[in-house]
């Protein structure tokens, strides 16, 4: 059928039938990138807490080295924030508050779907390396 030939192929190219544990980490590393781009060539990050840019707690705490700028060049670290957090923590469990979210629907959606194979890369990951033990 072609429906498990395509499973097949996809099975082999994200962890090679269990064989390539690295792989997988791969992928997360190549997803990950591709969403940063994406969010940073779209300017798709906003900075939440705009008071704290202001007078001199400019340097006051981590959060506020996110802050616009006039040519705003901190576009890429807010990115960054946004793309880690998708993987790290998606649902916002034990944050003190938001920092940074997505400007639009669109980039939500993105996130979603990093987050989404990101989970099932973790799990194929987690899959090579037992079966590594199991046949050792």
């Amino acid at each position: 059928l072609w429906s498990q030939r395509l499973l097949g192929a996809i099975y082999d190219l994200t962890c090679g039938y269990g064989t390539r544990p690295m792989r997988p980490l791969i992928w997360i590393a190549a997803i990950a990138l591709a969403c940063f781009l994406t969010i940073w060539t779209t300017d798709g990050a906003v900075f939440l807490k705009q008071n704290q840019c202001n007078g001199t707690s400019q340097n006051a705490t981590w959060e506020s080295q996110l802050c616009s700028d006039e040519n705003d060049s901190k576009q890429w670290l807010r990115a960054a924030t946004l793309t880690v957090r998708a993987i790290v923590n998606p649902l916002g469990f034990a944050a003190r508050s938001e920092t940074v979210t997505a400007a639009s629907a669109g980039i939500n959606v993105l996130l979603f779907y990093q987050w989404l194979l990101t989970l099932i890369l973790i799990a194929l990951f987690i899959l090579c390396v037992r079966g590594r033990f199991k046949l050792e």
